[in-house]
């Protein structure tokens, strides 16, 4: 969750960037299992 951070050939900018911009921002990863990323943004107004 570093800008700048990739372990692959990005920019390394995609979930650090989401997350500056969301209401919530949720990750939870088990090895073997898979990875849950969890997004919410609230409409304003």
């Amino acid at each position: 969750m570093k800008d700048g951070f990739s372990t692959g050939k990005s920019l390394g900018i995609g979930l650090p960037g989401a997350k500056r911009l969301v209401s919530e921002f949720d990750i939870k990863s088990i090895v073997g299992k898979g990875t849950i990323v969890t997004i919410i943004k609230w409409k304003n107004g």
